[in-house]
């Protein structure tokens, strides 16, 4: 077998080539893995900052729940939330969001 030589140099024998195809390839995939990984970085810093100015608007905008309310209140929120949850859990089964409140599709245009 021979060496492979230094770096740029052209690559003798069958199983240099190989081995050197292979490599392209391989670059080539990790390049692409990365722009979409950057891609996707970026729409989650998005996301991220969506969400930090909704907390702010609800936190703004809704009152705290009176002391002797708690409870009650607490037993509506998980309620709530389990709901909310299994509602996600179920469009995400079904293929991701498709930008419609639930149920919006059912009733078409009679808002």
């Amino acid at each position: 077998m021979a060496a492979p030589g230094q770096l740029g140099e052209p690559h003798q024998g069958l199983i240099h080539s190989l081995l050197a195809r292979t490599e392209e390839r391989l670059v080539g995939t990790l390049k692409a893995y990365g722009e979409r990984t950057g891609g996707l970085e970026d729409a989650v810093q998005v996301v991220r900052a969506m969400i930090d100015r909704l907390a702010l608007l609800y936190l703004l905008h809704t009152p705290e729940v009176p002391a002797e309310l708690k409870d009650a209140a607490v037993a509506t929120a998980r309620r709530r939330y389990t709901n909310w949850r299994r509602a996600v859990d179920d469009m995400v089964q079904a293929g991701g969001g498709t930008g419609q409140a639930p149920g919006a599709g059912a009733r078409g245009d009679t808002e």
